[in-house]
């Protein structure tokens, strides 16, 4: 029996454990350097580095998609036909699907994944759909400065956002008009369309799943304390608690299926955000991937489901086994993770606030004293430390993820002080 050739795009390592030699002939256009990969995988799999900027950028991939057609091209006419895509992270799902509709290769097409990168396309689909989202406009490059005064009018508070980029990149919330406007042309400059939308003080939610020819496979609902934003921008910890109340996870599916309704999609792996206020979603975004900020681990954690595998399973057309949550979740598991203070380099010098942890606490993985921590722009979600809890109840964990972020501190050295013979301890 002759192998399949698969197409791996961005990230080898997510992958790795999934792969089948034995089977199936890979090849993978990646943006990395390829390190830490054994010779006996390396050896089998014809790899290509595409040049992309030396600043974090979604568009990436997209940006380079007639170079990577022609890889493509070159690939089919040398080993036949492409059986199906791979993608590893959000900066490879719409040039999969892209290249997908290019070369007549099954799974998730471009007129599908082009809601699911551009967020104005979206949002504009679930507005004209009927369902709640936050008021949002596209800027006008001739009319911005009258489309941010009108939003902060009628609004306070308003988020500015580029549409193709993630991980809150590039995003501001703001009251300020100067602050607002010079976001909004910094971001024009980078040759960014941008997002202006209201600011809504509710609640997050996330359901994350998979959804295969109609049938949801597997379905999670998470809460939110704190978010992703102020997590990336302002250093805060940020806690994702896995829900169980099965009325709440009925009616977050309904929701989520009626989503995927509008863009016409029936087979996705998926991260849904909302926001909730009295018991009604809000639509925030969707992205066709699994979810990152270690929230696949911990759903991995609490049903024993991994949706990374899930996504490998599902790219290149294999059938995933359905998993339901309420035979695998009675009480609440969540996870805080705790962010690097600073955009830089930084030695661990100690942690405090060990010494009494709540005893709901399973699991941790910690950043110790002496350890150097590397900053890396393209690493939104880079950590000092992630703590598991579980308990019956969203009050007993929100009252440990209180002593957390209350007592539970990192003191550091900037490295820069550190080479230069100054150790001032933050």
């Amino acid at each position: 029996m002759s192998k399949e050739n698969i197409l791996i795009l961005g990230d080898l390592n997510s992958v790795l454990d999934f792969l089948d030699l034995e089977h199936n002939n890979y090849f993978l256009i990646t943006d990395l350097k390829i390190s830490g990969i054994p010779q006996v995988i390396m050896k089998n799999i014809e790899s290509f580095i595409i040049d992309i900027p030396d600043k974090f950028d979604v568009s990436c991939f997209e940006n380079n998609i007639e170079v990577i057609y022609d890889i493509v091209s070159s690939l089919i006419e040398k080993h036949g036909q492409i059986s199906s895509i791979v993608t590893t992270h959000e900066h490879t799902v719409l040039s999969a699907a892209m290249i997908r509709t290019r070369f007549n290769i099954p799974g998730v097409k471009e007129s599908e994944a082009i809601f699911l990168r551009n967020k104005y396309k979206m949002k504009e689909r679930i507005f004209d759909s009927g369902i709640p989202t936050p008021k949002f406009t596209l800027v006008d490059v001739d009319k911005y400065h009258e489309q941010i005064s009108q939003f902060l009018r009628e609004h306070g508070q308003i988020v500015i956002k580029p549409i193709n980029q993630a991980g809150s990149y590039g995003v501001l919330i703001t009251k300020e008009i100067v602050e607002a406007t010079n976001h909004t042309e910094m971001l024009i400059q980078n040759n960014s369309e941008v997002l202006i939308e209201e600011y809504l003080e509710y609640p997050i939610m996330h359901f994350d799943g998979v959804l295969q020819e109609n049938e949801m496979k597997f379905f999670s609902v998470s809460k939110k304390l704190g978010n992703c934003y102020d997590y990336v921008s302002n250093s805060e910890n940020l806690c994702t608690i896995i829900q169980s109340d099965p009325e709440l996870v009925s009616k977050a599916q309904d929701f989520t299926r009626k989503i995927l309704e509008v863009f016409k999609i029936d087979s996705l792996v998926f991260h849904l955000e909302v926001f909730v206020d009295n018991e009604e979603f809000y639509f925030l975004e969707i992205a066709g991937r699994y979810p990152g900020g270690g929230i696949s681990k911990l759903i991995k954690r609490a049903y024993d489901f991994d949706l990374v595998k899930a996504s490998y399973l599902f790219d290149t057309q294999k059938e995933i086994i359905s998993v339901h949550k309420n035979d695998s979740v009675n009480d609440l598991i969540a996870m805080i993770i705790i962010p690097s203070p600073v955009k830089e380099d930084i030695t661990i010098r100690a942690i405090s606030g060990l010494e009494q942890l709540p005893n709901n606490i399973i699991g941790s993985m910690l950043t110790g004293p002496g350890e150097i921590v590397t900053y890396n722009p393209f690493d939104a979600f880079k950590k000092l430390a992630e703590i598991y809890i579980r308990d019956t109840s969203n009050e007993k964990i929100e009252s440990t993820v209180n002593y957390i972020n209350n007592n539970v501190n990192f003191s550091y050295v900037l490295a820069s002080k550190e080479r230069r013979g100054k150790s001032e301890q933050y």
